[in-house]
């Protein structure tokens, strides 16, 4: 834990101090707190009078909670600043928020033709979890547990804890080839992890494993040479636990399924996983016990004589899985999490999903990666509890789309039927810049083959202009393109091909903004946020400083240009995102940009209501980079690390140093920038 003004852990032999008023915030004293408070006043007013709110709620006896709120502790005068701070004791006192995840903030409803759903019974604020804790899914922060082991990505199986999901360190991996400083994974190798104490704990791994080395083995036809992908591992999980506990198979059988509009490519492709399914459990069943055995008959009775069962088990997995994200919503692996799958879609919710993820330092036995629902607006009682299933930013037509690919229904909520608003943000004009006429939607009557997965039409209601669909297809494949490529292994190697990616990459911005409106058009926030993407992940391939200098400098020209249509479309944790982003840069150019500095804070002090705040990767970044910053600079007009530094030995200082890879942050400072900020390995 460290103090919420400077970012820096508590001094020597002494404990941190918290605010008095909403009790999130922590500082090593007054001075701190002071400094902190302009920016923290909003954010303590909104926690305490949510926790208030969610008191009303309670009815846990009024004596017990007075007893508990009335605990001694030491605490710093109120009029020496409008929102004292307390020290933290030890005692098994309880915090307002914690009394008020001990009662239910939201009720289960179920609605004709929308299913079960959530409904807030008292009103929260933003930063509220509504998740009932007294449910045996959910823990006593809010935070909904897994049905089976989530499973990761086929892609990040060789970066990342096949159990706590944590990134594994590229000089501690066991598979590493140090010669060609890349990774090597062994074709049957299906989990890695980050300790010992993870691999002990992950009941699926030596089942797994040993079915994999098998398959690899046979060379089986229905694999084809492939390692098991994620959704055979998460279907194959489900079925040997629901074998072993009938409370996990109760579950899953509640979950919602839709097999009446499946299309027959879908139907083969999920009896096809299915079929893979029951391999991969035909082989692992003869390694530890019965259970398998039973699960390897079980996905044979879901196959033949009549597949039906196996559209409906595919179907719930499909409707109700979430893709675990980082903060960056980068998506790392698939998990069933039963309550919160009962949270229902809108394209402007009032919570957002994050997760958090536990490596074995932090605690003496890791666990699964967890889902927390966060409220990001204010909740009236009454109201329903919505996230979003896809870019709720995106034009009306690819939210569509993905919606139904993925869970067969259609939005009907008031954006999706805003067809004004739809159009503005998809932004269009006319590329004449002569014909001052307006694009308009052709109306899908006039088109009675339109189906889901096809865009709408435009045209120019003056010129007549109308190959906008042909061009925005075309332009959008190319950046998707483009981002394959950067993902691909050994991409970095290649400066000549890094910079034909950026080349393309600004080439297509230029495309998108001929016919858009740079103030609110998603395609080109889209655009922009692919080339600001680029610039942050090519910025440590290059050694020269000039270099990386007009690098950034573009990138935060671009962002200048492009503001209106990020702000207009991207979603708040996406803003914010951008914002720490943008801080980077201009700090990178300018170490003494106090407003940078600033807009660092802000992105920080936001992120910290979402996500883990001791494993989160952008979290850890922007700790770094605030702790970076205060030092090579007088930000503040005191240096805030001279306060820590000054109690520790010089030795200490430069092992803390060593440590987060500041070796010569005195002699060479902007070179180790970049190594500290973007992790470059020297």
């Amino acid at each position: 834990m460290s103090c919420s003004a400077c970012g820096l852990p508590p001094v020597l032999n002494q404990s941190l101090q918290r605010c008095s008023r909403c009790k999130s915030a922590w500082y090593h004293d007054i001075e701190c707190q002071k400094q902190h408070y302009p920016n923290h006043k909003a954010q303590c007013r909104r926690i305490s009078l949510a926790s208030s709110a969610s008191l009303l709620v309670a009815t846990a006896d009024k004596s017990t909670v007075a007893a508990k709120s009335s605990s001694p502790r030491r605490a710093i005068p109120q009029e020496e600043c409008d929102s004292s701070i307390e020290v933290d004791s030890n005692s098994s006192a309880e915090t307002k928020s914690e009394i008020a995840y001990k009662h239910p903030l939201v009720e289960c409803k179920v609605h004709d033709g929308k299913g079960r759903s959530l409904i807030a019974i008292s009103d929260m604020y933003i930063g509220c979890h509504p998740l009932d804790p007294s449910s045996s899914d959910v823990n006593t922060k809010g935070w909904c547990r897994p049905l089976v082991p989530p499973v990761l990505l086929e892609s990040e199986r060789i970066s990342r804890c096949a159990y706590c999901f944590q990134k594994i360190q590229p000089t501690n991996h066991p598979n590493r080839d140090k010669s060609l400083r890349r990774f090597t994974m062994p074709a049957h190798r299906i989990h890695y992890h980050c300790s010992k104490q993870c691999q002990e704990t992950d009941k699926d791994y030596v089942v797994e494993e040993y079915a994999g080395r098998i398959l690899d083995q046979l060379k089986l036809p229905e694999f084809k040479g492939l390692q098991p992908s994620s959704t055979v591992l998460l279907c194959s999980r489900i079925l040997r636990d629901s074998v072993k506990s009938s409370s996990i198979s109760m579950k899953f059988q509640e979950l919602c399924f839709n097999i009446n509009d499946l299309s027959q490519e879908e139907k083969d492709h999920h009896l096809k996983v299915m079929i893979q399914c029951s391999l991969f459990l035909r082989y692992a069943r003869s390694n530890i016990n019965d259970n398998n055995h039973q699960a390897y008959e079980r996905a044979c009775s879901m196959i033949q004589p009549d597949p039906t069962p196996a559209y409906k088990f595919m179907s719930r997995i499909m409707m109700n899985g979430f893709t675990i994200s980082t903060s960056e919503q980068i998506g790392i692996g698939i998990g069933l999490y039963p309550v919160a799958s009962m949270i229902n879609h809108s394209c402007r919710p009032n919570a957002l999903q994050s997760f958090w993820f536990f490596p074995p330092r932090d605690r003496a036995e890791p666990n699964s990666p967890m889902l927390q629902i966060t409220t990001c607006q204010r909740v009236k009682a009454g109201d329903e509890i919505t996230i979003s299933y896809c870019d709720g930013a995106a034009p009306r037509h690819i939210r569509r789309k993905e919606l139904w690919d993925g869970y067969k229904f259609n939005c009907d909520c008031t954006w999706c039927n805003d067809i004004e608003s739809d159009l503005s943000v998809v932004g269009l004009k006319c590329p004449d810049a002569a014909c001052s006429g307006r694009v308009v939607r052709v109306p899908d009557e006039a088109m009675p083959s339109l189906s889901r997965s096809e865009q709408p039409r435009f045209k120019c209601d003056s010129c007549g202009y109308s190959r906008y669909t042909e061009t925005l297809v075309e332009l959008t494949q190319n950046v998707k393109n483009i981002e394959v490529t950067m993902k691909q292994e050994g991409y970095g190697s290649d400066i000549v091909n890094v910079n034909k990616c950026g080349m393309h990459l600004h080439r297509n911005y230029e495309s998108f903004k001929k016919i858009c409106n740079t103030q609110s058009s998603w395609y080109v926030a889209w655009s922009a946020d692919a080339i600001v993407n680029w610039a942050i992940d090519s910025l440590r391939l290059y050694e020269d400083e000039k270099t990386q200098e007009e690098i950034c400098t573009r990138a935060l020209r671009l962002i200048d240009d492009s503001r209106p249509a990020m702000r207009f479309c991207f979603n708040h944790l996406k803003w914010h995102m951008l914002q720490g982003i943008e801080a980077k840069l201009r700090l990178f150019v300018n170490c003494k940009d106090i407003d940078a500095f600033n807009l660092l804070w802000d992105a920080r002090r936001y992120f910290s209501l979402f996500v883990d705040p001791d494993s989160d990767e952008v979290l850890s970044s922007l700790d770094g980079s605030i702790d970076y910053y205060s030092h090579i600079n007088n930000c503040c007009g005191v240096d805030p690390l001279e306060k820590y530094f000054a109690h520790l030995a010089p030795d200490k200082v430069r092992t803390i140093w060593i440590m987060t890879g500041c070796k010569d942050y005195q002699t060479d400072p902007k070179k180790n920038m970049v190594s500290f900020l973007y992790g470059h390995e020297e």
